[in-house]
């Protein structure tokens, strides 16, 4: 927690860094006018530079000012940013968030709609002194091979290089955004809710994947969620806060399970992905700057 005394900004120490990659998808098609045959004009290319403008400025502010980061560049639809481990789902908030009001709705278009403007990212959470320039090659092969074409575009990939997990999750899913209940789970692991859940489903992973009907499996692992969120959960089961994170929880599980469905790109488990994402957020959560 950073400290004023005397004039000088203290923080407690972390020794991993977070590299945060990010790219528009297919803005080759969107410049070229592929996605907007009937409407393509020199002023659409124009609003469309100017939004993509709108968002380098905008996202470059928000970045440094409220997490802290440090934006090495930041041009149209590419960004390379530094930022403390305990920020990363802030970077990714501020990005998606940014990306949705400079360039989605200032075009006139809304996260539902097919095709959109979207964004893709990745993050590597290195220690401070893993050479540079091998973990920014690998944030741009999580950010092709990954965010793009395995999760199909409108996603973002976490990555530690110290564990070689590849987590991630698209950004819109099952007709919400999904950051919110990443958010949700990220508080209860830095407050009550214990990091045991991750290796107590981890241990359940293989145990339903016979399982033919895929709507039963798909509740049969809600219930598994649900279940390990309350054991693990320091609160009483009925209590409030700890109904809204079992909710949280199978939320984001559901829209795994609706992303699987329809995703372009490599077939994925959702609860492969959630487990996933659930050791990357546990891992977050131990360090708060």
């Amino acid at each position: 927690m950073k400290d004023l005394r005397d004039g000088h900004v203290r923080s407690a120490p972390d020794d991993y860094i977070a590299v945060i990659l990010a790219d528009g998808d297919r803005m080759k098609d969107w410049i070229s006018g592929r996605h907007m045959r009937e409407d393509f004009s020199l002023d659409w290319l124009g609003r469309l530079s100017a939004a993509l403008a709108c968002f380098a400025n905008e996202v470059r502010h928000r970045l440094e000012t409220k997490i802290p980061a440090k934006v090495v560049y930041a041009g149209g639809d590419d960004l390379l940013a530094f930022a403390p481990r305990a920020c990363v789902m802030d970077a990714l908030e501020i990005l998606d968030t940014a990306f949705d009001e400079c360039v989605r709705r200032r075009l006139g278009f809304i996260r539902k709609q097919e095709p959109n403007p979207s964004l893709s990212v990745s993050c590597v959470l290195a220690k401070h002194n893993e050479p540079l320039r091998g973990v920014i090659s690998r944030s741009h092969e999580l950010l092709k091979q990954v965010s793009k074409e395995r999760f199909g575009r409108k996603a973002f990939t976490i990555y530690r290089t110290t564990a070689g997990v590849e987590a991630g999750a698209p950004f819109y899913a099952g007709g919400s955004q999904t950051l919110g209940w990443l958010r949700c789970v990220l508080e209860a692991l830095r407050t009550k809710l214990s990091p045991q859940v991750c290796y107590s489903l981890e241990r359940l992973a293989d145990g339903l994947k016979q399982w033919d009907d895929p709507e039963a499996l798909e509740a049969a692992r809600c219930h598994l969620i649900r279940r390990a969120f309350e054991r693990h959960y320091d609160a009483p089961a009925d209590c409030p806060e700890s109904q809204n994170v079992r909710a949280c929880a199978e939320s984001l599980f559901r829209a795994l399970c609706d992303w699987a469905k329809y995703k372009a790109g490599e077939a994925v488990d959702p609860f492969r992905s959630f487990i996933d994402l659930l050791g990357a957020l546990g891992f977050l959560a131990r360090h708060r700057s």
